[in-house]
């Protein structure tokens, strides 16, 4: 209940809304409730052209961490081009950009845009669609594609140098295990041409892979010409084009691969002849307890851990907890795995166009029979719904350790929140581009400082010694003196996710006295930057730091009134059940 521990923003954002209710004459019936859940909601009618919508406005769990959600009172009531299928609407602001100087009313004010741009006066006028600030990653996009084909620089090299009507069978390696099926063109057989075999595609590959032919058509039609999403027969189109394809047995292949005009690759596969479907394309610029494990991890089998960030860290540390012990997991990482993460991440050639989630998943469940994942595949700050964000969210704090693997200050910020409120410990770190060390702090409830004042002691500490923060990247990739682009390699990452491993595990057995006497640690992998020498440690004592507040302060009175407030909501909840019974 984040408005009994937050009344200074309880307050703040009854005085937004009642300001709208006084301005603003399309906002009818407003009342405050509280649902079964106890969650904060806020119900009205939005008026627009005449009508009315009936809204119900859902303060999630973790705010404000996460934006409220606008949805219609009632299930399966479509108003709007830009709407989840939970029925929520997706506004101006959401995860990918919410901030918290965001309130609830500035979201009734979206919803009320929203509604009366796509929904015109007149009845018979046509729809205009709002314009989308959408903007999705690779993994969001192919989140429901479940058939896809992976188009590297050699292949699209190879296609592009063929000449127009050029035709022949194609090998490819499918792997269908897991949540996808995943394409791969073992080698070109051009009638009437020279073989081709792709170059790079490691041999261990074909013992983990179906080997399936089919037929490649190069065309000099327009992509969208070929961009079908199913279609009768592979060749139909051609044959409506004129072109010839007499010397092709079509009916004998699952898989067609069409070139269009610009060298864009379209393959589509059927099964039992019916509907042919196009893939969707990446394109790629035991029960016995070890023995070996001390008797002080035995019991790590009862733990959870939230894992944000399953990148070339995330994997190691995820990898390495359930090689402890650890049996239940909780992942959450949006991104797709390809070819040039092989070089620092735990996955490889197997993994290629798969969600990191979903890879990292299947290698903890093949570490003990009794590991269990629970994996979101989501963008915590991305273009997502609010509503799931935060159940996710709320899962995350019901871990008894939550892992922030993304070096992400935006993420940092929302698990900062959660785990202050649903007092949880966090481990959270950084990797300096080009191998030069890193950073791993922690949280611990009546412990530690919160993650923002730590790193805002950190921030303080470097600009005392006249130095600039590096930063982690996602490449790790920086220039040395001579203007050399050097990078962190495996084992640089390795030792930055050990050490945050080893301090994830001091936090889990509860070690009394901690083997960490210090909440923040500064490791040295080279003489660089502040550092003096490989495996220098600099540990930073925050014992006597003050906590940063991170709300304005309120009156007694104030405080008295939002408490009387929810006094309130809770009467009215029960009268209301008591009425429904």
């Amino acid at each position: 209940m984040w408005f009994l521990n937050n009344p200074a923003r309880l307050h703040k954002e009854r005085e937004a809304v009642t300001k709208l209710i006084s301005t603003e004459d399309w906002l009818k019936l407003a009342d405050w409730k509280l649902n079964n859940d106890t969650k904060l909601c806020f119900v009205a009618d939005i008026e627009v052209h005449g009508r009315y919508y009936p809204i119900i406005m859902l303060y999630p769990t973790n705010y404000p961490a996460s934006p409220p959600t606008v949805c219609p009172r009632e299930v399966n009531l479509h108003w709007s081009t830009h709407q989840y299928r939970s029925g929520e609407l997706c506004l101006e602001w959401g995860p990918d950009n919410w901030h918290e100087k965001v309130t609830g009313a500035d979201m009734l004010v979206s919803a009320h845009k929203l509604l009366e741009i796509e929904n015109p006066a007149e009845e018979d006028s046509p729809q205009i669609v709002a314009r989308s600030r959408h903007s999705l990653t690779l993994g969001q996009e192919l989140r429901f594609n479940h058939f896809r084909f992976i188009a590297d620089a050699p292949l699209t090299s190879y296609t592009r140098s063929l000449p127009e009507k050029s035709s022949g069978t194609i090998q490819f390696q499918v792997m269908s295990s897991r949540e996808n099926v995943v394409a791969f063109i073992v080698s070109f057989s051009p009638l009437n041409g020279e073989i081709w075999c792709h170059s790079i595609l490691p041999p261990e590959l074909k013992k983990t892979t179906n080997k399936i032919e089919g037929y490649f058509f190069k065309t000099n039609l327009e992509a969208d010409a070929l961009k079908l999403e199913s279609m009768d027969s592979p060749f139909s189109v051609l044959e409506a084009h004129g072109y010839d394809i007499s010397q092709l047995k079509s009916t004998s292949t699952n898989l067609a691969l069409f070139i269009d005009k610009s060298g864009g690759l379209h393959l589509f596969l059927t099964s039992n002849e019916k509907k042919w479907k196009r893939s969707a394309q990446v394109n790629i610029n035991s029960n016995e307890e070890n023995s070996r494990l001390l008797p002080q991890f035995f019991n790590l089998n009862s733990k959870t851990v939230g894992i944000i960030g399953l990148g070339s860290a995330g994997s190691k540390i995820a990898i390495s907890l359930a090689r402890t012990g650890v049996r239940d997991f909780l992942l959450v990482d949006d991104d797709v795995f390809l070819q040039e993460n092989i070089c620092r991440h735990e996955l490889n050639w197997e993994d290629v166009g798969q969600h990191k989630v979903d890879g990292i998943t299947h290698q903890l469940k093949l570490i003990a029979q009794d590991v269990n994942v629970k994996s979101y595949c989501f963008k915590l700050t991305g273009q997502e719904s609010a509503g799931i964000v935060d159940s996710i969210l709320s899962q995350l704090g019901a871990c008894d350790l939550i892992i922030d693997a993304t070096a992400n200050p935006e993420v940092l910020n929302q698990l900062s929140t959660v785990a202050c409120q649903q007092m949880k410990p966090l481990v959270w770190f950084e990797i300096y581009a080009g191998g030069i060390g890193g950073m791993i702090a922690r949280f611990r409830p009546d412990q530690d400082p919160d993650p923002i004042t730590t790193h805002s002691s950190l921030h303080e500490y470097l600009e005392s010694l006249d130095l600039q923060e590096i930063n982690g990247t996602e490449d790790y990739v920086t220039v040395n003196s001579e203007g050399e682009p050097i990078a962190a390699c495996d084992a640089d990452v390795a030792v930055i996710a050990a050490n945050a491993t080893r301090m994830a595990l001091d936090i889990l057995i509860e070690r009394e006295p901690s083997n960490f006497p210090y909440s923040l640690y500064l490791i040295g992998l080279t003489r660089e930057w502040i550092f003096t020498e490989p495996f220098h440690t600099i540990p930073k004592d925050l014992k006597n730091v003050q906590s940063i507040p991170t709300e304005l302060e309120v009156s007694e009175k104030e405080t008295n009134e939002s408490l009387e407030f929810i006094e309130q909501l809770i009467l009215k909840q029960k009268n209301d059940n008591l009425s429904t019974d």
